[in-house]
């Protein structure tokens, strides 16, 4: 191996990293502003519902557990420095291919934990709280929240090919879109609903949606 090329391609994925960190660290501001303050109404329900607040904490726990497995930052700052070296090696039409099977890989797996954790839903919801006071409604929040699993390890494979092809702007802001959602919902979404805790869910999942359509 020449040196001085494998000085230059170490020296291209430092470039690429540094250059990502930046842009996150200025959209990270971004998203301080619009992210919901702890005990926000945005995420509490009007009214006597700290029951059904208690069954949406729990609800988001277990996919936002898998998600941390699945697409959280780790895969990030695994898959960016392997894809950016494995560019500069092997070219565009290999790291293409890499990418097509990875995804493949990625998308049916967080799919077939997605179905198991739908149906299995009131098994995770019983083992992590037991005695929840309202277990029903933690059981739907689940389902309609689980899907955001497959949301994230999708953007976090397309942000790891968008930072390698050095467009950094997007994978940054892409977090800001859960936030906005969530905000929308607690404005216009829970006062039409029979349990408005059940907006913060449904936000949760036109947030993974939002994050995966800006990154398509």
């Amino acid at each position: 191996m020449n040196p001085v090329s494998g000085a230059g391609n170490a020296a291209g994925v430092q470039q690429i990293i540094a250059m990502r960190q930046q842009i996150i660290d200025r959209s990270a501001l971004l998203q301080q502003l619009h992210a919901p303050q702890a005990g926000a109404p945005a995420a509490q329900p009007t009214g006597p519902a700290g029951g059904f607040t208690d069954a949406y904490i729990v609800a988001f726990r277990i996919p936002n557990l898998l998600r941390r497995l699945f697409a959280d930052g780790s895969f990030s700052q695994a898959f960016v420095p392997f894809l950016a070296e494995y560019k500069n090696k092997q070219g565009h039409q290999a790291s293409k291919k890499l990418t097509d099977h990875v995804a493949n890989t990625l998308v049916w797996s967080t799919l077939i934990v997605t179905v198991i954790g739908i149906i299995a839903s009131p098994v995770f919801v019983y083992l992590i709280a037991n005695g929840l006071e309202e277990f029903d409604a933690a059981v739907w929040m689940t389902r309609v929240m689980f899907p955001y699993i497959s949301f994230m390890a999708f953007v976090a494979l397309a942000g790891g090919v968008l930072n390698t092809w050095r467009e950094f702007k997007i994978p940054a802001f892409t977090p800001v879109l859960l936030n906005l959602a969530s905000i929308l919902a607690s404005l216009f979404l829970q006062q039409h609903l029979q349990r408005p805790i059940y907006a913060m869910a449904i936000a949760v999942f036109v947030g993974g949606v939002l994050q995966v359509a800006i990154q398509i």
